[in-house]
């Protein structure tokens, strides 16, 4: 029901601005341009000092820097949920425009920061280093993690520019280390905030590398596992495997398989109650590295997870189900500390580099199994 008069400020028609859509102004040269507010069936004019007074500018206004890139509560690494990018743009006439991705309150009226906002997200494009392993939503500014990361991935916001200006952008180094679902398994250390990657790098051949395994029971008491982890013979030797739950007992046994892939097998029972969480801990695989300069791909299955005094297993899908946030990639390194970028995802890397040929020279263990109980 309400109509806007756009006049020049001395109450005359203006040429100067254009009214869209009902309620959007777009200037068609400087100057100063009146706005009134009318009632569809009232032709008077309001009183003067109802008027919105608007300045075209003779200087576009542009986005002169991204002034700041986060994600909410200061994350650094991202474990499941999507979580929030917040964008501060700076504009060449000064001006700070906040968080840009910031949703406006459903339950109050939208601030003048708030329809800048929602019309500097159409500006900035979001985009991740490594896609399969994180995707960003540029219409919302959500970004989720897809796989883990061996290292550091780079968020960019970027401000393309025209001819009156350049572009401009701004990287934020983050890593994606996922958090076991219901029923899945996990590799390396825990997963959290700051925590970096699913497992630090490792420098030199000859270096210790050990890796705990750990199990979310999806809130039911585990009674037994059953698990084979996969890994590339010709990059490390197993030294042991140690348990890491009390009680009960485990086993496990290496074997190298014609590719070269060493499988370990480890399964193991837990008495009494059981043992439940979001993280428990089953054992630790120890190994020596035996090259450098490489991506060790680390995957596994689950053979076996079942409940306390019961056959039920433990998380959904079939037996033999792969690791999900078990499927790592540890870095390698030799003494210069090159970092590797694989540009594909934990998940996919491992099965490609398991079924790698045969290596020219059977790697001896200084045990073929044991057992801990």
């Amino acid at each position: 029901l309400v109509q806007y008069v756009v006049l020049t400020e001395d109450g005359n028609a203006s040429d100067d601005a254009v009214l869209l859509d009902d309620d959007t102004v777009q200037g068609a040269s400087a100057g100063t341009v009146r706005i009134q507010a009318r009632l569809a069936e009232d032709a008077a004019v309001t009183p003067a000092e109802q008027d919105y007074i608007l300045t075209m500018p003779t200087t576009p206004v542009t986005v002169s820097a991204v002034q700041s890139l986060t994600l909410a509560n200061g994350i650094t690494t991202l474990q499941k949920d999507p979580v929030q990018v917040q964008v501060n743009l700076q504009l060449s006439n000064g001006r700070l425009l906040p968080d840009i991705f910031a949703a406006a309150s459903p339950a109050a009226a939208p601030t003048a920061i708030d329809v800048w906002g929602q019309a500097m997200r159409n500006l900035v494009a979001l985009e991740v280093s490594q896609p399969p392993v994180a995707a960003v939503d540029s219409s919302t500014g959500l970004v989720r993690p897809l796989a883990n990361s061996p290292g550091p991935i780079e968020l960019e916001a970027l401000v393309s520019g025209d001819g009156s200006a350049a572009d401009v952008r701004r990287t934020l180094s983050i890593f994606c280390n996922l958090l076991p679902l219901d029923g899945d398994v996990d590799v390396g250390p825990a997963a959290e905030q700051g925590a970096g990657p699913p497992h630090p790098a490792v420098v030199g051949v000859g270096s210790l590398l050990s890796l705990p395994v750990s199990v979310n029971t999806a809130g039911l008491p585990l009674g037994s596992y059953d698990l084979s982890i996969f890994v590339d013979s010709n990059l490390v030797t197993l030294q042991d495997v140690t348990r890491d739950h009390s009680g009960g007992s485990m086993d496990w046994n290496a074997e190298l398989l014609p590719s070269g892939v060493l499988d370990i097998a480890v399964s193991g029972f837990v008495p009494g109650a059981g043992l439940q969480g979001s993280r428990v801990a089953l054992f630790t695989l120890h190994f020596v590295t035996r090259q450098v300069g490489a991506l060790l791909a680390v995957e596994g299955t689950i053979n076996v997870l079942k409940q306390t005094g019961s056959a039920a297993p433990i998380g959904p899908g079939p037996a033999g189900r792969p690791f999900v946030a078990g499927a790592v990639l540890v870095p390698l390194l030799d003494e210069n500390g090159s970092v590797l970028s694989p540009g594909v995802d934990a998940n996919t890397l491992a099965r490609r580099s398991l079924m790698a040929a045969p290596p020219e020279e059977l790697v001896l263990f200084p045990s073929a199994s044991s057992s801990s109980s």
